[in-house]
């Protein structure tokens, strides 16, 4: 996934095994992310466009 603006990984958490959204299941298993990729040819104004 593409998170335009995050800076650090501590500030993205991933929830797996969950489906709804709003809703907390018995079969989520919550993480922190512990790396990030940075493309810096795709930034801000590209990354919008590539979303598209």
């Amino acid at each position: 996934h593409c998170f335009p603006g995050i800076k650090h990984p501590t500030e993205v958490r991933i929830v797996l095994g969950s489906h709804i959204k709003y809703n907390r299941t018995k079969f989520e298993v919550p993480r922190d992310a512990e790396r990030s990729k940075s493309y810096p040819d795709l930034e801000e104004d590209r990354l919008k466009k590539a979303d598209k």
